[in-house]
């Protein structure tokens, strides 16, 4: 095997290894692999003046796996955006019952 097609073995790897991270919602570990696939990345693309065909699919097949591992992460942080918007929103039950009290409508 050639160096170049090593480094998009380890990249493959390590982009099934942060699908698995963020499938468990594992994101610190998902941005730590992250960072070793960005040292990969900046390996083959030095490297990758000819690639071959098995070399090409074996990127599409990454590249694929990364809008996954985007698209949960889009959802994740919607989730959240969407938990905090409605907790902040939310009354509080404690602030209505003690105003409640102090005008004299707690019956």
């Amino acid at each position: 095997m050639s160096a170049l097609t090593d480094l998009i073995h380890e990249l493959t790897i390590a982009t099934n290894q942060m699908k698995q991270a963020a499938v468990t919602d594992d994101w610190i570990l998902v941005e730590q692999i992250q960072k070793r696939r960005r040292r990969l990345l900046e390996q083959i693309t030095a490297q990758s003046t000819a690639l071959n065909t098995a070399e090409r699919m074996e990127l599409r097949i990454v590249r694929e796996q990364e809008a996954a591992i985007a698209a949960r992460a889009g959802a994740h942080h919607q989730a959240l955006r969407e938990a905090l918007a409605a907790d902040s929103h939310a009354p509080k039950k404690f602030h209505s019952d003690r105003m409640r009290k102090a005008y004299g409508c707690d019956q």
